[in-house]
């Protein structure tokens, strides 16, 4: 670094990290690049604002421009060893859109207009300016809105890459709502087009930030159940692991297990007693078995469905299934990730059943199902659920708890349920080896 950086800079300038404390994650501070939803999600995870209500401008200078703590740390920081390093990536011609956009188009006070570029600057002139600024030796002295992604950090300072299309998928992984649209910069709607000539010069000069993603696959998240992780990434616990991973995490242990042949036989009684005089009444002619397993469920909702979608996160147990009801035309079969239902249209289930498998489900994992379900369901169509009540070890390991059962209550699936518009039916607390270990749900859209 030169002499004229040794004073403290602005940070402006700085390449940073936005800590999220609560989500045990390093953001990368990459203007246009969707900081200022981080910077939003961050104030409002770690209580720095009330109700996040700021405005964006309001946003960036409570957590953009001042010292606030430890919410913003240098990337080569080696402060919160343990959190999970990520860096937002946007295809750069999208980003130099919105910056010409935001801070050519729309902001007179901005370095742009400054600079003197305005709205009727051609935009050759406006790569003459940015290939200028771009031929800084010190990358720090390039205006953060235009400084190459990859003179942000270096890549061992960052564990993951995301797309940004994929930012609201991976922030709900880690638990974090779908961010609203009214979160982005209204400039955002300014429709702008560039002639072929000026993509090609922008993409030659920020060929570095086109070989981020070439050349570093083996970081980049990706919304599948097989995450392509392959660096030596420190021991996380499952709060911070990909939503799909969690899920997996569950569904590992009933790949062909011993406990569906156990089971079986007391499904007759189980189905008598207490399963269908629950749902009975519903609506059955188009019906999902969530977490199948062997089929012991399917057998029963034969009885009273028109047609049955069997879901299940392992391939081996819908091979199963496959094979045991053979020529059943009015049986299909769909792979989840454990976390969706894939191909399955908007508004075309009627019953959504499942039965000893989502008492072992994590609960975010749980209410990604239900948001799902809201998509799914027919209006007045009904989901029946059988789910853990158990609330003790908070973010412990499911195999330590009775039964595997994992953390879930009556009352927060009642929440969950009327977050995504779904209305609780009935509830009913029940005994499973253990007092009030496991509750009956039905639901309603």
């Amino acid at each position: 670094m030169n002499s004229l950086l040794d004073a403290p800079m602005s940070p402006y300038f700085q390449n940073l990290f936005i800590v999220n404390h609560k989500r045990r994650h390093k953001f990368v501070a990459i203007a246009k690049g969707g900081s200022t939803t981080l910077k939003r999600i961050t104030i409002l995870d770690d209580g720095i604002s009330e109700d996040g209500s700021e405005d964006i401008q309001g946003v960036h200078d409570i957590l953009g421009f001042r010292h606030n703590g430890t919410s913003l740390v240098d990337v080569s920081s080696d402060l919160f060893p343990d959190y999970t390093r990520v860096a937002v990536y946007r295809d750069p011609i999208e980003r130099f859109i919105s910056y010409y956009k935001d801070k050519v188009l729309n902001s007179p006070l901005s370095h742009a207009r400054k600079a003197g570029l305005t709205p009727e600057t051609p935009l050759e002139k406006i790569l003459e300016y940015l290939e200028q600024e771009l031929g800084h030796s010190d990358p720090l002295w390039i205006d953060e809105h235009i400084r190459p992604q990859a003179r942000h950090y270096q890549l061992h300072q960052i564990d993951i890459i995301v797309h940004l299309d994929d930012l609201n998928h991976y922030l709900h992984s880690i638990g974090v709502e779908t961010v609203s649209r009214e979160y982005y910069n209204s400039s955002e709607n300014i429709p702008v087009e560039l002639p072929e000539p000026i993509q090609v010069k922008l993409k030659a000069l920020y060929q570095e930030d086109y070989q981020i993603i070439e050349q570093n696959s083996a970081k980049l998240w990706q919304k599948s159940d097989s995450i392509s992780l392959t660096t030596n990434l420190k021991q996380r616990n499952n709060q911070m692991k990909p939503l799909t991973e969690i899920a997996a995490f569950v569904g590992d242990d009933w790949k062909s297990s011993p406990y569906y042949d156990d089971a079986e036989p007391a499904m007759d009684s189980q189905w008598q007693y207490l399963v269908y005089p629950f749902i009975e009444g519903s609506d059955f002619s188009n019906t999902i078995d969530l977490a199948a397993g062997h089929g012991r469920n399917t057998v029963k909702l034969k009885e009273i469905a028109d047609k049955i979608i069997i879901i299940d996160i392992n391939q081996e147990n819908l091979d199963y299934c496959q094979e045991r009801f053979k020529g059943e035309e009015n049986i299909s079969y769909v792979k989840t990730d454990g976390t969706e239902l894939p191909g399955i249209p908007d508004e075309s289930i009627t019953f959504i059943y499942c039965w000893d498998a989502m008492v072992h489900f994590d609960s975010d994992v749980i209410r990604s199902y239900l948001k799902e379900f809201h998509r799914v369901l027919v209006p007045g169509g009904r989901g029946f659920c059988h789910h853990s009540n158990y609330t003790e070890n908070p973010g412990g390991d499911v195999h330590v708890n009775p039964g595997w059962r994992n953390f879930m209550s009556a009352p927060l699936f009642a929440h969950y349920c009327a977050k995504e518009n779904l209305k609780i039916v009935q509830q009913k607390v029940m005994d499973w080896g253990v007092p009030s270990l496991d509750c009956l749900s039905l639901f309603e859209k």
